[in-house]
């Protein structure tokens, strides 16, 4: 009786530890997702000719983007509010372990070079992807360790690049965008270079064990006009990583 009865008490205890000492989820431009959405498994080329997959996500927070570099006005003010955070972060010193990606949906038109050359303009540290072509150079395929559990995580391992992974990458983050008229609908001869481009807006943060943890909404003007302004991203991304921070130490506590 007096074991059942002292089992319970500590039960208590901890659940009421937990409930007092459990943060309150952060308040944010968008959505914050607390169980964190692993993404597809995939592989996609960077400004570099370099496959990048799930493993580069691995080990650091990134902060995802994406549009085109012909876009006239999001994505260029976009890539400069976001140079803004990163210089802010590093002046700080604090939480600026973020990798930030800009994912082309134009990959016709947005070649390496171009990407590269894009990058170089906003920061140099900046990452560009694109859909894989056969020239890429595919990295090792080690297993990359959850830093939650400690074990390998299950990352796809291709010998060669597999044409179909970009879409299981988009519509695992929820990217959305048009084209007109479709490019590569028309034979070469026919093909419109200048094709119109539409795109979502949002920004996607992942965790360090690549995963989606929030989506960042931008604001929108009286005219209708989306666009992120560096201190909204800023505080935005500080919360979520206080949170994460915070929920981290708990859990190493009540394991101890």
């Amino acid at each position: 009786m007096l074991i059942a009865l002292g089992v319970i008490t500590t039960a208590l205890a901890v659940n009421f530890w937990v409930w007092k000492n459990t943060p309150d989820l952060p308040q944010i431009e968008g959505v914050f997702i607390p169980a964190p959405r692993p993404l597809a498994n995939f592989i996609l080329q960077d400004q570099y000719n370099q496959a990048f997959s799930n493993q580069q996500l691995q080990g650091h927070w990134n902060l995802l983007a994406y549009g085109f570099t012909n876009c006239p006005d999001f994505c260029p003010t976009l890539l400069t509010e976001l140079a803004k955070v990163t210089d802010k972060l590093q002046q700080q010193q604090q939480f600026d372990d973020l990798q930030v990606i800009f994912y082309s949906i134009d990959p016709e038109r947005d070649g390496s070079e171009q990407l590269a050359q894009y990058m170089a303009h906003f920061n140099s540290d900046f990452i560009g992807l694109r859909r894989q072509t056969k020239e890429a150079t595919l990295l090792p395929t080690t297993p990359a360790i959850n830093t939650a559990t400690n074990q390998p995580t299950n990352v796809a391992a291709a010998s060669r690049p597999d044409p179909t992974d970009w879409t299981a990458f988009e519509k695992s983050l929820g990217i959305v965008y048009s084209r007109s008229p479709e490019a590569g609908s028309a034979g070469p001869e026919e093909q419109d270079p200048f094709y119109s481009v539409a795109h979502g807006t949002m920004m996607y943060l992942i965790n360090p064990n690549g995963e989606l943890q929030a989506i960042l909404r931008p604001q929108s003007s009286a005219d209708g006009v989306a666009s992120f302004a560096a201190e909204q991203v800023y505080q935005d991304y500080i919360a979520v990583r206080r949170y994460a921070d915070t929920a981290s130490s708990n859990r190493r506590t009540l394991s101890h």
